[in-house]
């Protein structure tokens, strides 16, 4: 390679993408969620935000999520991890990339689908 700089450079970008595995959205301002079956769309209001930080907060970090469908696609505006993250209602929650990390299985999947998901959005 001609320019060992950039060899470097890039492999320090891939170790910084692959070590975000601790990675939690905090400080969260905008949240929307999509559910992919039905296409409908909601955006969160500031309860709801905050109780998905205080959710993700004590989130099991997981190595890899189970081969699941995702059921909704959550965007999130954040100071830290934004992005856009998948979900499934069994409670796993990556954020959207090549080595779908960092993951996460949240404790209480059935009260977290009912105070943040809607039944039509199912």
């Amino acid at each position: 390679m001609k320019h060992p700089f950039f060899a470097l450079l890039l492999l320090l970008i891939l170790i910084v993408n692959i070590s975000c595995g601790t990675c939690v959205p905090q400080r969260i301002t905008r949240v929307s969620i999509n559910s992919i079956k039905t296409k409908q769309k909601k955006e969160l209001k500031h309860e709801e935000i905050e109780y998905l930080e205080s959710v993700l907060a004590v989130a099991g970090n997981i190595d890899k999520p189970p081969d699941y469908s995702w059921s909704h696609k959550f965007d999130i505006v954040s100071e830290k991890c934004g992005g856009r993250w998948l979900y499934n209602k069994e409670g796993y929650f990556s954020k959207l990339n090549y080595f779908m990390k960092p993951s996460y299985r949240i404790l209480e999947p059935t009260e977290f689908n009912r105070k943040l998901l809607d039944l039509d959005m199912e």
